[in-house]
């Protein structure tokens, strides 16, 4: 449960969908245990061309997104983005148990064992895409990739559905995410992607 806090929500709670205390599990996922997510801008109250969400439906969703992996047994590091014009919430930290990924990207990304994303336009994809490590991402339909691009990308990482009510909360079918995280890591050594996909020399990362 959020509620407004000045210009933040706060974060009260955050329960599961049938209203009971979201309580951590015992870990079954393998060699991965620190997942990495990254964030869009926090944009305030300024305009911007890509379509994103308003913060506080980001900071809503992104709350409830980090208490299921924390109620699965990851340990969640967040990497917010370093151009955003307001800060990430401090609740994160101090409410959720989530670590905050600073320095560069490349260490914030040398310190995870999969990456979780809800927008493939940043400057770091072709990064995480060459790092080897399992990815998922979440599919709002904000700026879909094209029928090409998906079915190059979906060999590498794997899409996850979302949508949003009519309360404009975003959601996931939460029932789905456990096999979701163990599937990314099937095809996270997958580079059949490579030659098509933002070509170098070599096609190195």
């Amino acid at each position: 449960f959020l509620r407004m806090k000045d210009r933040w929500p706060e974060i009260t709670s955050v329960s599961s969908k049938s209203g009971s205390d979201l309580i951590p599990q015992q870990s079954s996922h393998g060699s991965v245990k620190n997942i990495l997510f990254v964030a869009n801008q926090y944009r305030g109250e300024r305009m911007t061309i890509t379509p994103i969400e308003f913060d506080v439906v980001a900071v809503d969703w992104q709350a409830r997104l980090f208490s299921q992996l924390k109620r699965l047994g990851y340990n969640v590091l967040f990497r917010a983005h370093p151009d955003s014009p307001s800060a990430a919430p401090t609740a994160f930290t101090q409410e959720l148990g989530v670590s905050a990924a600073t320095g560069s990207f490349a260490e914030a990304l040398a310190s995870a064992d999969m990456v979780i994303m809800d927008c493939l336009h940043t400057t770091v994809l072709r990064d995480i895409l060459f790092s080897g490590k399992p990815v998922i991402t979440f599919e709002f339909g904000h700026c879909p990739p094209n029928a090409v691009a998906a079915d190059l990308l979906s060999q590498r990482i794997r899409f996850v559905p979302g949508w949003y009510d009519d309360d404009n909360r975003a959601h996931t079918d939460w029932d789905r995410l456990p096999a979701m995280l163990v599937d990314a890591q099937a095809v996270s050594r997958n580079t059949s992607f490579a030659p098509l996909f933002q070509p170098t020399e070599g096609n190195a990362p």
